[in-house]
């Protein structure tokens, strides 16, 4: 499983919001620093409670501030990432604070929780003044949660998160769509795919099969592009980043996996299902394939696979013109699909 890279973020500002990030953040392995003008209210320990609307207890997250200072210069040299938890009106001044020690000789991420009042025009002036080429901006459209504080400096209640939010991040380069889970989860995949083409180049060793290639051998083929790397192909690859995810928005306006889009109705029917039944057929473990196959059954509310086999008879896949597996070509063999 792809490890998450930890990171030095860096708070600034003691509002609500930052009674909610720091427990999130800190619990997830990242270490988080406090920039607040009262360091001696807080505790290092914080605790953030999750309530229901009627003021009912339903989850409690720890986290822990590992530096809290008054002072940018102890603690903001030192961060990947800062955020600001403020009021809009003290960002200007803020940001003109911890300027100066900010680092100049790697990436920075410099946001804040609510973007507003052109937050990216106020790093612009301070990227200009003092030469920080290497900041990346980003600002969240609201803030995430309905949250308060109940004992500032140690306690915050969330309500829970918003159903809709955005993001913006600047340079636009550097909005990856693609993360590291993306290119692991699509190697695993081509690892399941690359057990077929071995086990059909091992059942017929006179014959060629010069274009069975894995991803990245057909990507660079196609593309002509000299990637080495999955995430890479994502990141650099124009047809590729045009590619739109399985969702829609729904009556309520929110965002909501497409069942009905092409990666069910093409890529598994008419795709994964052919590469199982292949394995199938091999006596191959295809644990990725399987997996894509489970999940896309469960939201389709279809049966493609139980116990680990292809229901090969069964409605969903023999049904008239509802998948592309052999047997409703009346193939039934390995041997008659290469032929």
């Amino acid at each position: 499983m792809h490890q998450r890279t930890r990171k030095v973020v860096t708070v600034v500002g003691g509002g609500a919001s930052a009674h909610v990030l720091i427990p999130f953040l800190s619990g997830v392995g990242h270490d988080v620093q406090l920039l607040t003008r009262q360091p001696e209210r807080w505790s290092r320990e914080i605790r953030l409670e999750l309530q229901s609307i009627d003021e009912e207890l339903e989850e409690v997250f720890q986290g822990t501030l590992s530096r809290v200072s008054d002072d940018p210069a102890d603690i903001i040299s030192q961060s990947d990432i800062v955020v600001f938890c403020m009021p809009v009106s003290a960002y200007r001044n803020a940001l003109h604070q911890i300027a100066p020690h900010l680092r100049h000789d790697r990436e920075v991420c410099v946001g804040t929780i609510y973007g507003q009042a052109g937050f990216n025009w106020m790093v612009g002036e301070i990227v200009e003044k003092f030469g920080l080429d290497s900041v990346v901006t980003f600002a969240v459209g609201l803030i995430p949660w309905i949250c308060r504080v109940r004992e500032y400096g140690s306690v915050g209640v969330t309500y829970g998160c918003k159903s809709v939010n955005v993001a913006a991040v600047s340079p636009r380069d550097r909005f990856e769509d693609f993360d590291e889970q993306s290119a692991e989860l699509l190697r695993a995949l081509d690892d399941d795919y690359s057990k077929v083409r071995d086990g059909i180049r091992a059942r017929f060793p006179d014959r060629e099969f010069p274009y069975m290639l894995d991803y990245l051998a057909l990507e660079r083929l196609s593309y002509r592009s000299e990637n080495t790397d999955i995430r890479e192909s994502f990141i650099t690859s124009k047809t590729l980043g045009a590619i739109k995810p399985p969702v829609r928005q729904n009556a309520d306006g929110q965002w909501v996996i497409d069942t009905d889009h092409r990666f069910f109705t093409d890529d598994i029917s008419y795709g994964v299902c052919i590469a199982k039944w292949m394995a199938q057929e091999l006596d191959v473990s295809v644990p990725t394939i399987d997996a894509i196959i489970e999940w896309a059954q469960d939201l389709r509310g279809e049966a493609y696979l139980e116990d680990g086999k292809l229901l090969v008879d069964g409605d969903s896949l023999a049904g008239p013109l509802r998948s592309g597996i052999p047997p409703v070509y009346g193939m039934r063999s390995i041997d008659d699909v290469v032929d």
